[in-house]
Parts: C-alpha cells; structure tokens; sequence
C-alpha cells in the first residue's frame, strides 16, 4: 500500500491525459529533483511511477533525463559566467 502523498500523487497524474502535459511534468519533475545535486530512491520511484502510468518508454524517458542533464549543466555554465568579472 503507498502512502497518503504517493496515493495523491498518483490521483492526481491519472487527471493529466494530454502526452505532451505529461512530458513536461516529467521535465520539470527531474529537474526539481536534481536540484540539489541529488536524485534520492524516493524521487527515482516517483519518476518511475508516474512514467509507467503514463506509459512513457524508458527510451523516452532516457531522452528527457538526458535533456535535464544538459539543460543543468548550461545553466552552471551560466552562472560561472556571470560571477566572472
């Protein structure tokens, strides 16, 4: 059984039917997760959960951690750049 915030959670995805909706709540889901530089067990399970309702492909799914990944790493470069004088 999950608990009362997974439960909700979960209600809650099964209300957004529209793929590309989806797509971005995985986006910025990953990128919320990895903002402080850590991706946690409970994070990783909520990601594989909803992607799985969804049925988003674990390809797929590849493809939008991957983006996340590079889209992290520009904004350290952004930010590197602004505190160079």
């Amino acid at each position: 059984d999950q608990p009362l915030e997974a439960r909700s959670v979960m209600s809650a995805a099964r209300s957004i039917e529209n793929r590309r909706s989806q797509k971005i709540v995985l986006l910025e889901l990953l990128a919320l997760a990895h903002s402080d530089g850590r991706f946690s067990l409970v994070e990783s399970g909520l990601v594989k959960r909803l992607s799985e309702a969804w049925e988003i492909s674990s390809k797929e799914l590849g493809v939008i951690e991957a983006w996340v990944e590079r889209h992290r790493a520009l904004l350290a470069e952004g930010l590197d750049l602004c505190s160079k004088e």
